[in-house]
């Protein structure tokens, strides 16, 4: 007959304390524990991926964005440069009439 402890403490911060009397037993969950510890482990490993995943989506569609806010600068620029000719056109219109009608 074997008397065995176990005190485990797992990342998350839980604690266990373990006594078992058997030696059937205490294999059992010797075994036991080293499958949650691997499957605790996968888990984590998984989490870490997907956040992982996540992060370099997130990246992507900023390089996107970059990629498109010069070509969107460009645009509303040349817009501007447009209407800035056509109220000078308008301005210059005017100011023919204006002297038109001054002179007359």
């Amino acid at each position: 007959m074997f008397i065995i402890g176990l005190n485990i403490v797992h990342d998350s911060g839980m604690y266990v304390n373990i006594v078992h009397i058997t030696e059937r037993g205490m294999f059992k969950t010797l075994f036991t524990l080293a499958r949650g510890a691997a499957a605790a482990a996968e888990e984590e490993i998984n989490d870490r991926h997907a956040l992982l995943d996540q992060q370099v989506r997130d990246a992507a569609a900023v390089v996107e964005r970059g990629k498109r806010a010069p070509a969107i600068a460009i645009a509303h620029d040349e817009d501007e440069g447009r209407r800035l000719e056509a109220t000078i056109a308008c301005i210059t219109d005017l100011e023919e009439v204006l002297l038109e009608g001054a002179r007359t």
